[in-house]
């Protein structure tokens, strides 16, 4: 299939599931995001069109399949939870799992050659300092 073949594919499965996705600007370090309770993905407007921008499309996808099936509960439910390493576990294990449903959709549709940061260990202390400042607030000492 062609990039525009996969990206309709990906715009049809995210109407039959109920998903609104926009493409809109987004802060240099974030290249998508997905919001369970307003059911929408946005991916940042620069993509659109890209391979890149399949990968992070298909990312965010996966991340609405994780929770359509009622994985990573705490991950989707918590406004940003407590640091703590069995979460940051957790945070680490739902993003690799959408990069995976990624990877997988787009190789099984055609798109060779892709590369997510999460799938990728030498990418992990970069993607753990991000994690940690965006997922988990920090236990603050009052003196």
């Amino acid at each position: 299939m062609s990039k525009k073949q996969v990206f309709d594919l990906l715009l049809q499965i995210c109407k039959e599931n109920g998903l609104k996705v926009y493409f809109r600007h987004l802060r240099s370090d974030t290249a998508g995001q997905y919001d369970w309770e307003a059911k929408t993905i946005v991916v940042d407007f620069k993509l659109k069109g890209t391979k890149r921008g399949l990968c992070v499309f298909a990312h965010e996808l996966g991340h609405h399949m994780d929770f359509k099936n009622g994985r990573f509960k705490k991950f989707f439910y918590s406004d940003r939870m407590k640091y703590t390493p069995q979460n940051m576990r957790m945070a680490m294990l739902a993003e690799q799992s959408a990069s995976r449903f990624s990877k997988n959709f787009l190789e099984k549709h055609g798109i060779q050659n892709v590369y997510l940061e999460e799938l990728d260990p030498t990418q992990l202390p970069w993607l753990i300092a991000f994690w940690k400042k965006n997922y988990f607030y920090q236990k603050t000492i009052n003196k």
